[in-house]
């Protein structure tokens, strides 16, 4: 019986289960540094050439740079009992972690959508210059889609399609990714009954995190009501709400332990704020757990060593000093 964290290694961006040792750098520092001959390409801009192996490693340091800003927030979620409920800030910590992992799923998946200012263009700009093409799209500050394909050692940027700001960015992507593991699922060697599970998994996360396909992008339009508006709630005097940040607290431990089932979470029910608290644990479950497949499959020297789990073993030895 296949999981739904197994099926997600349908679409591991080859190479990155090899590699070992703590990569350095980011996407950003890998476009002003690389070497690489551009194509343009319908509405995107193709890197041919380039040392996939320093890709890949840019791409590492960046999924455990961002895993553990997600892990470090889950672990900053705790009850203060000197104030009545105080529940908001758990809230969009928890948003805050789910993003992270979302963000960290796409990257291992060999996609980032990531925010390039002009500055991070100024080496693309020059090599477009010399080899006379003119780019698709504009090359100014804003958000865009780098993805891998290794077997071809290429790379290719392209302006995010959708409006609004880097938070609307991953969850059009991510939600697309999981579009892509479906696709992917139909021509897979698993069986059909696995498949009709997985695939209604699938299905059922990105339900609940669209609120019910009504919004791509719900999540963040929470996380702002909840931020911004000061809605929900959550903030005092508390209205008509019976919330406590300590049960809040002890699924994020179950979390950690391995021992909440994304399928239970999956079926939650209740309000929008309950349906929000189990979408944001789902994320997390999943992007926990394909980090930790992936990092099983890297083995003791594996990149993803140097990442979350440094910070929580750095975490352990600080609670056991």
């Amino acid at each position: 019986m296949h999981n739904l964290i197994e099926s997600a290694r349908l679409l591991w961006c080859p190479g990155l289960s090899g590699l070992q040792g703590n990569p350095k750098g980011s996407l950003q520092d890998w476009l002003a540094t690389a070497t690489y001959a551009p194509v343009a390409a319908g509405p995107g801009l193709t890197l041919q050439g380039i040392e996939m192996r320093d890709f890949l490693s840019s791409l590492a340091a960046d999924i455990n740079r961002v895993s553990s800003a997600a892990s470090e927030s889950l672990c900053n979620i705790n009850a203060n009992d000197s104030v009545p409920k105080s529940v908001a800030w758990p809230f969009v910590k928890l948003y805050y972690s789910a993003l992270f992992y979302a963000h960290c799923v796409l990257r291992i998946w060999g996609k980032s959508p990531s925010y390039l200012r002009t500055s991070d263009m100024i080496k693309l700009r020059e090599i477009l210059s010399i080899y006379g093409i003119s780019p698709p799209f504009k090359l100014n500050t804003g958000q865009f889609i780098i993805s891998a394909d290794p077997a071809s050692s290429t790379t290719t940027i392209t302006p995010d399609p959708g409006s609004g700001g880097s938070h609307e960015a991953i969850w059009r992507a991510f939600n697309s990714g999981l579009a892509d593991l479906t696709y992917r699922l139909a021509d897979a060697p698993i069986v059909t009954k696995d498949k009709e599970a997985l695939t209604a998994s699938i299905a059922r996360l990105s339900s609940i995190m669209t609120n019910n396909g009504a919004n791509i992008s719900w999540l963040s339009f929470m996380r702002n009501n909840i931020q911004y508006r000061q809605a929900e709630g959550v903030w005092y005097p508390y209205p008509g709400r019976r919330l406590r940040t300590v049960d809040i607290e002890s699924q994020i431990t179950l979390l950690r332990e391995g021992k909440l089932d994304i399928e239970v979470v999956l079926k939650a029910t209740g309000d929008e704020l309950s349906l929000f608290r189990s979408a944001c644990l789902a994320v997390a479950i999943f992007g926990r757990g394909v980090i930790s497949d992936l990092s099983q499959s890297s083995g003791p020297r594996g990149f993803l060593k140097y990442g979350q789990s440094r910070f929580e073993g750095s975490l352990i030895r600080a609670l056991d000093s």
